[in-house]
Formats: structure tokens, sequence, C-alpha cells
């Protein structure tokens, strides 16, 4: 080749390099967005598939986003041509498969802006709750993470059990000298895993807006068994209303906010005598019924719930019959309780959501103040992604709810 002809020669291989390197761009692009959205609509038949399906539904964003940018880089001339078709429908697909989702936010939050208003006429609260956050759900936190104000470094503290024994806590206090309220967070997992480590970033997002966030543990089964795992959280709210002071807390402005075998937990300690005086219950997707739960499964049933339910409880409903109902809420609902707040997936493959509006309607017969809030796109877990579709729009209803009753 003559030496004037090559750059030219030069150029034309880099070119080709790119083209070729941004057409297989395209294709992995599309192809992950593709998989993530049908990854999605995977039924949960195991542990590791629910978890799976879980953060591909709430970063559904991504699905939409890779879709787009797949769609984008097939616009450019490409040397794989025959591949183009390919990489434009898996983009189509991923995107039309994750839009719904997306678009559902929105019809969500007007039912959870008509839920939370029933409280307002049930049960004033002291101010009318803000919207703390711009929207339920900021598109740009789905990409960046949640924008978290300031607070204090997180506080290690040693909380006694209900057999005296010192369990881990995690205290997340805001900047402001004055007592602050006081959400006593209580995190799930079956009853046998989870720790006070729980949504973090939630947790801190509540603090940098004035609302302190004691996180507990409890003993765990199979080695406690019920109600091992109450009496701590009954024990935690003695201690940390007896601590108030010396912790910059408002002992008399204190909230229980559980997710899963948590939400189990604080609404029965509401109902104890440890719950006088809360001001509100948060419950995400908890176990209300252990009783019928034991005997309609869901289908599938991906963490076999029945023997998650007989190492908790020490055996089945026809060996336990009276443990089984004290451990449901079901059972303990009363007008005296604080006004709860439920919010559960309708997609959940753990607990059915049957039991929860069956709950909602108990506690609502007996005079209690209480919500369901719905999520139509969500499994079981949803918030725990927590710049996700579930996470933000929980926790834009949790913020909500809990400044209209703190304050």
């Amino acid at each position: 080749m003559s030496r004037p002809l090559a750059p030219i020669a030069a150029f034309a291989a880099r070119a080709g390099s790119v083209a070729w390197l941004r057409a297989v761009t395209a294709l992995g692009l599309a192809g992950s967005a593709a998989a993530a959205a049908l990854l999605a609509l995977c039924p949960s038949y195991t542990l590791g598939l629910l978890i799976a399906a879980l953060v591909a539904t709430e970063l559904c964003a991504w699905t939409a986003a890779f879709g787009v940018a797949a769609l984008a880089l097939c616009a450019w001339p490409s040397p794989l041509r025959r591949w183009r078709p390919v990489t434009g429908a898996l983009a189509v697909l991923a995107i039309a498969l994750a839009l719904p989702r997306m678009l559902a936010v929105s019809e969500a939050a007007r039912t959870a802006d008509a839920a939370l208003a029933t409280f307002d006429l049930a049960a004033p609260a002291t101010q009318a709750a803000p919207h703390l956050r711009a929207a339920p759900v900021l598109w740009s936190e789905c990409f960046l993470g949640l924008a978290i104000p300031p607070s204090r470094p997180v506080q290690e503290l040693a909380i006694p059990g209900g057999d005296g024994a010192p369990l881990p806590g995690l205290l997340y206090r805001p900047l402001t000298a004055a007592p602050a309220p006081l959400v006593v967070m209580v995190h799930g997992g079956g009853w046998h895993g989870g720790g006070p480590q729980e949504c973090p970033d939630s947790a801190r997002y509540l603090a940098g807006h004035g609302i302190a966030v004691a996180a507990l543990s409890y003993r765990l089964a199979p080695a406690a068994r019920f109600p091992a795992a109450l009496d701590d959280v009954r024990a935690a709210l003695r201690w940390l209303r007896a601590q108030a002071g010396p912790l910059g807390l408002d002992g008399g402005r204190i909230a229980l906010l559980g997710r899963s075998a948590g939400g189990q937990l604080v609404l029965l300690a509401s109902t104890s005598p440890e719950g006088a005086g809360l001001r509100a219950v948060v419950a995400c997707y908890p176990a209300v019924d252990l009783l019928d739960g034991f005997h309609d499964p869901p289908h599938p049933d991906p963490i076999n719930g029945a023997q998650v339910m007989i190492d908790y409880l020490g055996g089945t409903p026809e060996q336990l019959p009276a443990v089984y109902r004290n451990a449901s809420p079901m059972f303990a609902a009363r007008a005296a309780m604080p006004p709860v707040l439920l919010l559960h997936g309708v997609r959940d493959h753990v607990i059915q959501i049957g039991y929860l509006r069956r709950y909602r309607d108990v506690l609502l017969a007996q005079g209690g103040a209480a919500a369901l809030i719905e999520v139509p796109w969500a499994e079981h877990g949803f918030d725990q992604v927590e710049q996700g579709l579930g996470g933000q729009f929980a926790l834009d209803c949790i913020t909500r709810f809990l400044a209209g009753r703190l304050e």
C-alpha cells in the first residue's frame, strides 16, 4: 500500500472496529434488558428466583434505559446488518415489559393518597402529612440512588432483650439538638435471619428529615421460638423509653416499623402493654394469620412457609393451635391499637395479599384506624431495593404517614 493511502486505511480500520463494537454493545444491552424484563415475570419457584425477579422488577427503569440505548445504537450504520432486527426486537420487548410497571406508579400514588387521607378522617394527625419527597418515585434516584439529607453518624447500641442478654442495635439520629421522635424498626428474615442493618438508606433518610430510627435485632428461630422475638421487641421498647433522654429521643413520640417477620412482631407489640402510647405502626408485607397461612400457602411457595412457621413456633397448628393463634396479629386486632399503615405487593409470593385485606377489614370493624396500600407490581420484600420503584414508593408513603403522626 502506498504511503499516502496508509492513514486512510488506518482510519477505515478504526471506523470498522468502532462499528463492530457499537453493534455488539447494542446487542448486549438489548439482550440483557430483555432477559431482565422476562426474569421479572418468572414464577418464583425458589428463593433465588424470587430475589432475581424482585431485583429485575424494582430496577425496571434500568431495563428501559438499556432498551432505549440499544435502539439508539441500532440507528447507526452497522456491519452486523442481519443482527439489527434481532437487537431492535429485544430492545422493544424490554421496553414494552418495563413500561407498564413504570406507568403503574401514578395510579399507585393516587391510591396511596386516598389511603393516607383516611387517617385524617379516622384519627386526625397533629399536622397534615407533608410530601417530603418531590414525587413518590424520582427517576433520577433509580439510577443515582436515594438523595439522603445529612444526619449524625450511626450509633451502635446494646439493647437488653427479653431474657436480659444484650442484643445489637443501630441508632440513626437527626442533626437537630432537640429530642427527636423515634421510629423503632424491626427487620424481616423469616424469623431466622436478618439484622438491624436492613434498609440503611431508608433509616438515614428518615433521620435526615428529623425522625430518629432505632433498628433492632431479636433472637432468631429455631434456637429461640415464639414468643422470644416478641419479648425482645417489647423489652427494647421499654429500654428505649427509659433511655430516651440520654439518647436524645422523645419518648412520647414513638412509632413502630416492621418488614415481613418484623411486621408481624410490631403488630403484636402494638397490642401489648408496651404498645400503649405509640403514635403509629407501619407493617410492610407482614404475616398476619399464621393459622390459616400454614394450610393455605402461596403457589409457588419459594420459602417453604410451613417449615418456616414450624421452626418459629415449634410445631404445626394441630400440635400448637393456641401458639399459632397468639402469634397471629389477625386475632389480636383491637380498636385501642395506634393507627396502622400496611403496605403489600399484589404479586407477593410469600404472603398472599388476601390476608392483608382481611386484616385491614378486621381492624376497621373493631373501630381502629387502618389502611392498606397495595403496590401493583411488587413482590415480597419490594422495598429492600431501596432505590427501586417499590423502595422509593414505600419510603414516600411511610415518610408522609409518620411525619403526620410524630410531629
